[in-house]
């Protein structure tokens, strides 16, 4: 087949001329599609992470200032013991909370002895809980 004329180009030229706009529009279009979805699983991602980080944050205060109550044994420290002990009920398992209620009131009516059986066991939870959750 011999095109002869412009009449019969220009079909063609049309055509040729169509896909040429509408290839790099399609393009863009699943390009901005693959972008979007990128975005939001890198959002995703930090929002973890920074869930991932409060909670292992929330963790270590615990052991440490609610441990150094215990161990130490002294009305001083309390204010900060009791504030990480409340802090806890924000990121554990809601089974544990009797025992961070127990261990309030023991740490609260100064019971070192019942206090310190109670954070032995809310050691180990947390021990296998952030074992958990690296």
């Amino acid at each position: 087949m011999e095109i002869k004329t412009l009449e019969e180009l220009a079909p063609w030229i049309a055509i040729t001329l169509a896909l040429s706009i509408l290839v790099p529009v399609f393009t863009q279009m699943a390009n901005n599609k693959f972008q979007l979805e990128l975005q939001k699983r890198k959002e995703e991602n930090e929002r973890k992470n920074m869930l991932y980080e409060e909670k292992r944050k929330i963790y270590a205060d615990f052991l440490q200032n609610v441990g150094a109550c215990v161990s130490y044994r002294t009305k001083d420290n309390i204010d900060v013991a009791g504030a990480s002990i409340q802090r806890l009920y924000l990121v554990c398992p809601e089974e544990w909370w009797p025992d961070i209620d127990m261990l309030f009131f023991h740490v609260r009516g100064l019971e070192w002895a019942k206090a310190e059986d109670v954070l032995k066991k809310l050691n180990k939870l947390i021990a296998k809980e952030y074992g958990a959750i690296n």
